[in-house]
């Protein structure tokens, strides 16, 4: 064979014209998700934010409930706090105190960077030595 014929020219060709096709697909495809994740990423970061705040003040009530109990367990008699309802209610009063609610932190995908695609006409054998 000296030269690719026309039935395999006529391959290539349609299926780099399919290759530029699907290149442009993926291009438009990654520049959708892109753009998506830029508009999207400050409306979460702010939803996180105020998820973290309620949070933080729910946390805040449950230590003001755990300090006044605190204090209605240190002002009974010590006869009170060994008795079986004084055992109780420091169990209790222990499970208010140990309440710790972490805030939650969302690791954001990075934009997906294009590919370098290649160049074909560089890539590929000449039809002829």
């Amino acid at each position: 064979m000296k030269k690719f014929s026309k039935e395999q020219q006529t391959e290539i060709d349609k299926t780099l014209a399919e290759i530029a096709e699907a290149e442009t697909k993926l291009t438009e495809a990654v520049e959708t998700f892109n753009e998506w994740l830029e508009s999207n990423s400050s409306d979460i970061e702010a939803a996180r934010t105020v998820y973290n705040e309620k949070l933080a003040e729910l946390q805040a009530v449950y230590t003001n409930i755990a300090e006044a109990a605190r204090e209605y367990y240190e002002e009974k008699s010590d006869k009170w706090q060994e008795g079986e309802a004084g055992e109780a209610y420091n169990e209790w009063l222990d499970q208010l105190e140990s309440i710790d609610l972490e805030e939650i932190d969302i690791e954001l995908p990075d934009p997906i960077e294009m590919p370098d695609f290649l160049d074909l006409s560089e890539e590929l054998a000449p039809t002829e030595p």
